[in-house]
This record gives structure tokens, C-alpha cells and sequence, in this order.
């Protein structure tokens, strides 16, 4: 940590969640958080995620129960969980991992822009495709675009839209038995 930032904390309360946080070794909950995320040293983000922990860790002492000690740290470790997870989404939602969409209605609209553009090189594959679409079920199109336009795997498209994974599995068997009917 760089020692002017330690040296402008001056705020009361501020400084109190500080000296907190570096009393009783409670700066392992910082490294212990960015374990349990899977966020190793290798990790771009891993000084960052470090830096951060700090001001997460001084609001969340802020924020935290104080009338039980016990349930302060475990306010402050959750806390510091969701506020990280939160922020390693954002993340993966700016490098292009997956379209952040707050319901369906935008899922579909995101899909179907994604379909408008040339995703296929080889005529013979978007005949099959175009043929597909109109035959496919509402799910299995679903399914259509995520895979095969998003490159999703199974998983994906289940946290994407919110079924299980043997749901997709049948959706996946339905486009597979409708493509078989065209060919």
C-alpha cells in the first residue's frame, strides 16, 4: 500500500475502521476474498482488487453491526464478497464475456442484433440456418442464436437465461431432431 494514502487518512471514523483493518492481522480477509473469488497474483486485476479491498473493507467496517464483534467481521467478509463479485462482473461484461441484459426482452433484442450481422461465411451453412430458424420452437432459437452466434457453451446459456441445464439439453435436442427433418 502506498504510504501516502496511509497517510491521508485522517477522518475519525475513517481512521478508526483503518486501524481495524491492520489490527489482529484483518487484512487477510482482503486476501482471503480474493481466494475464495479465484483471483490469484497472476490475475490482471489481482494490485487492483488488493487496492480496492481496502475502501471495501473501510465501508463495510463502516456499515457493519457494531453491537456483536463476532458478526462484524462476518458482515464485513460478505460484504467485501458481493462488492468484489460485483465488480469482476462488470469486468467480464466490458471485455465482451456476456451482454449484461436486465430481463428478457433485452436478451432478445441483443440476440437479434447480434443475428443481423454476417456471422456466416459459407452460403451453404446459412441456408440450413434460415431453415432452422423458421421451423425451431421459441427455446430452440434461443438456443440457435446463443450457441452458434455468441459461441456460448451449455452452461452459459443457462445462467444467460435463467433455466437449468437439462433444459438446454432439451432445446438442444429438439434443434438437433428438427435439423435431421431438413437435411
Amino acid at each position: 500500500m502506498d504510504k501516502q494514502f496511509l497517510n491521508n487518512i485522517t477522518d475519525g471514523e475513517q481512521k478508526e475502521a483503518f486501524d481495524f483493518l491492520l489490527k489482529d492481522n484483518h487484512v487477510g480477509v482482503i486476501f482471503g476474498v480474493l481466494k475464495k473469488l479465484h483471483v490469484f497474483a497472476s490475475s490482471p486485476y489481482y494490485e487492483d482488487m488488493i487496492q480496492d479491498g481496502v475502501f471495501y473493507f473501510i465501508d463495510a467496517y463502516q456499515n457493519a453491526p457494531q453491537e456483536k464483534p463476532e458478526d462484524r467481521m462476518a458482515f464485513i467478509y460478505q460484504s467485501m464478497i458481493w462488492k468484489m463479485t460485483d465488480f469482476l462482473r462488470k469486468e467480464r461484461v466490458l471485455q465482451g464475456y456476456l451482454p449484461e441484459t436486465a430481463n428478457e426482452e433485452s436478451n432478445e433484442e441483443i440476440l437479434l442484433s447480434l443475428h443481423e450481422k454476417d456471422v456466416w461465411q459459407d452460403s451453404h451453412h446459412q441456408i440450413h440456418y434460415e431453415q432452422l430458424m423458421k421451423i425451431c420452437s421459441d427455446n430452440e432459437r434461443k438456443y440457435l442464436r446463443a450457441s452458434f452466434e455468441l459461441g456460448m457453451n451449455i452452461t452459459q446459456i443457462a445462467k444467460y437465461y435463467k433455466v437449468s441445464r437439462p433444459t438446454i439439453y432439451l432445446w438442444r435436442e429438439g434443434l438437433r431432431r428438427k435439423f435431421k427433418e431438413i437435411q
